[in-house]
Protein backbone atom coordinates (compact mmCIF):
# COMPACT_ATOMS: atom_id res chain seq x y z
CA UNK A 1 0.00 0.00 0.00
CA UNK A 2 2.43 2.10 0.76
CA UNK A 3 4.02 2.16 -3.00
CA UNK A 4 0.26 3.13 -4.03
CA UNK A 5 -0.01 6.20 -1.59
CA UNK A 6 3.83 7.37 -3.21
CA UNK A 7 2.61 6.74 -6.72
CA UNK A 8 -0.76 9.05 -6.15
CA UNK A 9 1.46 11.41 -4.28
CA UNK A 10 3.83 11.84 -7.13
CA UNK A 11 1.68 11.77 -9.76
CA UNK A 12 -0.37 14.40 -8.48
CA UNK A 13 2.36 17.01 -7.46
CA UNK A 14 2.29 20.70 -8.76
CA UNK A 15 4.94 21.22 -11.47
CA UNK A 16 5.79 17.34 -12.31
CA UNK A 17 4.30 14.62 -13.96
CA UNK A 18 5.63 11.50 -13.39
CA UNK A 19 4.76 7.91 -14.65
CA UNK A 20 5.86 4.33 -13.85
CA UNK A 21 7.90 1.94 -15.70
CA UNK A 22 7.38 -1.61 -15.93
CA UNK A 23 9.52 -3.20 -18.69
CA UNK A 24 8.37 -1.82 -22.29
CA UNK A 25 5.33 0.01 -20.72
CA UNK A 26 4.22 2.62 -18.42
CA UNK A 27 1.47 3.20 -15.83
CA UNK A 28 -0.07 6.90 -15.25
CA UNK A 29 -1.97 8.23 -12.83
CA UNK A 30 -4.52 10.79 -11.77
CA UNK A 31 -3.10 14.44 -12.83
CA UNK A 32 -0.23 13.43 -14.77
CA UNK A 33 -2.33 11.11 -16.66
CA UNK A 34 -4.51 14.01 -17.26
CA UNK A 35 -2.03 16.40 -18.61
CA UNK A 36 -0.56 13.41 -20.76
CA UNK A 37 -3.81 13.43 -22.44
CA UNK A 38 -4.45 16.90 -22.83
CA UNK A 39 -1.13 17.27 -24.51
CA UNK A 40 -2.26 14.61 -27.03
CA UNK A 41 -1.93 11.07 -25.47
CA UNK A 42 -4.25 8.79 -27.67
CA UNK A 43 -6.25 6.77 -25.82
CA UNK A 44 -9.65 4.95 -25.72
CA UNK A 45 -11.71 5.76 -22.20
CA UNK A 46 -12.56 2.05 -22.20
CA UNK A 47 -8.70 1.21 -21.63
CA UNK A 48 -8.43 3.36 -18.72
CA UNK A 49 -8.86 1.81 -15.24
CA UNK A 50 -10.72 2.65 -12.56
CA UNK A 51 -9.75 1.21 -8.77
CA UNK A 52 -10.33 2.60 -5.29
CA UNK A 53 -7.67 3.11 -2.97
CA UNK A 54 -8.80 3.78 0.70
CA UNK A 55 -11.64 5.76 -0.42
CA UNK A 56 -10.25 7.25 -3.43
CA UNK A 57 -11.12 6.51 -6.61
CA UNK A 58 -8.09 6.24 -9.08
CA UNK A 59 -7.83 6.64 -12.97
CA UNK A 60 -4.51 4.91 -14.34
CA UNK A 61 -3.59 3.95 -18.20
CA UNK A 62 -1.38 1.41 -19.01
CA UNK A 63 0.54 2.40 -22.45
CA UNK A 64 3.89 1.46 -24.22
CA UNK A 65 7.22 3.81 -23.08
CA UNK A 66 8.53 4.65 -26.14
CA UNK A 67 4.65 6.49 -26.78
CA UNK A 68 5.73 8.39 -23.67
CA UNK A 69 8.90 9.91 -24.64
CA UNK A 70 7.67 10.19 -27.89
CA UNK A 71 4.88 12.33 -26.44
CA UNK A 72 7.26 14.54 -24.26
CA UNK A 73 9.83 14.76 -26.59
CA UNK A 74 7.62 16.72 -29.52
CA UNK A 75 5.78 18.62 -26.77
CA UNK A 76 9.71 19.57 -26.19
CA UNK A 77 9.06 18.86 -22.34
CA UNK A 78 12.22 17.78 -20.27
CA UNK A 79 11.85 14.63 -18.67
CA UNK A 80 14.27 12.21 -16.15
CA UNK A 81 14.11 8.44 -16.75
CA UNK A 82 14.97 6.12 -13.71
CA UNK A 83 14.61 2.64 -13.21
CA UNK A 84 11.19 2.62 -12.13
CA UNK A 85 10.12 5.75 -13.06
CA UNK A 86 10.13 8.88 -15.82
CA UNK A 87 9.39 11.98 -14.49
CA UNK A 88 8.71 15.31 -16.51
CA UNK A 89 8.17 18.66 -16.36
CA UNK A 90 4.85 20.19 -16.61
CA UNK A 91 4.79 23.71 -18.51
CA UNK A 92 1.46 24.05 -16.93
CA UNK A 93 0.17 23.04 -13.75
CA UNK A 94 -3.29 21.12 -13.90
CA UNK A 95 -6.21 23.03 -13.63
CA UNK A 96 -8.53 20.79 -10.90
CA UNK A 97 -11.43 22.38 -12.26
CA UNK A 98 -10.78 20.98 -15.56
CA UNK A 99 -9.33 17.87 -13.94
CA UNK A 100 -12.11 16.99 -11.58
CA UNK A 101 -14.62 17.32 -14.64
CA UNK A 102 -12.62 15.01 -16.48
CA UNK A 103 -12.53 12.53 -13.93
CA UNK A 104 -16.16 12.76 -14.27
CA UNK A 105 -16.82 11.78 -17.73
CA UNK A 106 -14.49 8.81 -17.67
CA UNK A 107 -16.16 7.38 -14.09
CA UNK A 108 -19.42 8.19 -16.66
CA UNK A 109 -18.08 6.45 -19.62
CA UNK A 110 -16.99 3.50 -17.70
CA UNK A 111 -19.93 3.43 -15.99
CA UNK A 112 -18.83 3.77 -12.45
CA UNK A 113 -21.11 4.63 -10.35
CA UNK A 114 -18.81 5.62 -7.00
CA UNK A 115 -17.80 8.89 -7.84
CA UNK A 116 -19.21 12.09 -6.45
CA UNK A 117 -19.22 14.31 -9.28
CA UNK A 118 -20.51 16.70 -7.44
CA UNK A 119 -17.96 17.12 -4.53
Amino acid sequence: MHKVIAKLALSSEPGWGSAYRDGSVVEAYQQSLFWLVCKGLAHDVMDLNMSSYFGIDVISYRFPFTTLKELLDLSQVPYFIEDEQVRWVLSHNVSPIFYTQWKCQVALSLNSNNIDCCA
